[in-house]
């Protein structure tokens, strides 16, 4: 028996009634499929499996797992590093595309627009000018300014240097995370409906923070969830744009995450290690992105 939708049509009559949509979604469908979730299925199935060029193809269940997080701590330092910089750049950087996407609310709506242009601008260039600034030698423009000022007698590289490394790497992706999620959420608080925050002055709510929870952020709901996505992959490969930028090898490299460790190992790694590595990160990933998503399901529906 057909399985009835809304208004009693089947499933049949609305893919007839929607086939020139279906036709226009068509090229999206087939590359997402054969570029995202045809290598996906693939690399969680290897996962399982051990294979390299020169062996066999074996079934290994859980052993490619095991064998990354005994390989000398260097995994389990990068899943560290990884969700540390998760937590300050990730969740961080949302917080304070989310302040400034508000704040310039406040502003003249010019002045408020030439902001906005400014700092995606900004953030577009921060992580090649941070590996730029960063880098080692004599075309460090910071240590050409620390040996001038006389604050440093040495020419340090600080994404090299295990001291310095993970902050350089948060500090250039707070920089850089004013991008496309604050994009969305500047247009998110434009199209706001201003006539919910008017009702809740009327009944006494003076306080903006107030005003912002109660009658702004339930309509920014699609805007969030779209910049917390962009927020946390851009955290998890942050740091390798970063190493690969600034020229430092990935044994060099102090801060690296899954990401960099996963391109240091894999010619040490058979493919199913490598395909098990990439799983966790798939998977680590995602399960935070469920986890922002339904804590802000959860308070969009509160409020």
């Amino acid at each position: 028996m057909p399985v009835k939708h809304k208004k009693g049509q089947t499933l049949g009559t609305l893919i007839r009634k929607n086939m020139g949509a279906y036709v226009l979604a068509l090229p999206f469908l087939i590359l997402f499929t054969v570029f995202i979730v045809i290598p996906l299925i693939v690399t969680v199935l290897l996962s399982f499996f051990s294979y390299d060029l020169n062996g066999g193809f074996e079934f290994s269940g859980i052993e490619n797992f095991q064998s990354l997080f005994s390989m000398g701590g260097e995994f389990s330092g990068a899943f560290l590093n990884s969700l540390l910089i998760f937590l300050t750049v990730g969740l961080g950087g949302f917080v304070l595309c989310f302040a400034a996407a508000w704040g310039i609310e406040f502003l003249n709506r010019k002045f408020a627009d030439i902001l906005t242009v400014l700092l995606f601008t900004v953030s577009l260039a921060g992580t090649a000018v941070s590996a730029v600034w960063l880098s080692g030698g004599l075309r460090s423009p910071l240590n050409s300014l620390l040996l001038g000022i006389g604050l440093s007698d040495v020419q340090a590289d600080f994404l090299a240097d295990e001291r310095y490394a993970l902050l350089c790497v948060i500090l250039s992706g707070l920089w850089s995370s004013f991008g496309l999620g604050f994009l969305a959420l500047r247009a998110g608080f434009r199209k706001i409906d201003r006539e919910k925050a008017d009702s809740a002055k009327l009944e006494g709510v003076k306080n903006p923070l107030w005003i912002l929870y109660y009658a702004e952020i339930p309509q920014l709901y699609p805007q969030i969830l779209f910049a917390s996505a962009v927020q946390i992959s851009y955290a998890f490969t942050n740091s390798e744009i970063l190493r690969i930028l600034s020229g430092t090898s990935t044994e060099d490299f102090k801060a690296g995450g899954i990401l960099t460790c996963i391109f240091g190992s894999s010619a040490e790694l058979n493919t199913g290690a490598v395909c098990a590595a990439n799983f966790i990160l798939i998977a680590v990933m995602t399960a935070i992105y469920a986890v922002v998503r339904f804590v802000i399901g959860k308070l969009s529906k509160s409020v």
